[in-house]
């Protein structure tokens, strides 16, 4: 599995404002994933809106795991 990133998200949605629309947040800040990469919380909600088509980096599951325990299951149970 190849953890989620920037251009495979705009590829799913088809453009940085479908991303924005998807979850409520402004164009611009979408781009600004292009270089520093899809933040660890909206992996876990992008993972979970897809259905798990995109997947969150196994490592941002894990880190909120240990943080939030099963409350981090339920966002992400689509993986």
């Amino acid at each position: 599995m190849t953890p989620m990133n920037y251009p495979d998200l705009i590829e799913h949605f088809g453009s940085q404002g479908a991303v924005a629309r998807a979850i409520g947040l402004s164009q611009p800040s979408v781009w600004e994933w292009q270089k520093n990469g899809v933040p660890e919380d909206r992996q876990l909600e992008f993972q979970k809106l897809t259905g798990g088509a995109l997947k969150a980096d196994p490592a941002v599951i894990e880190k909120y795991r240990a943080l939030f325990g099963a409350a981090v299951e339920s966002k992400a149970s689509a993986a």
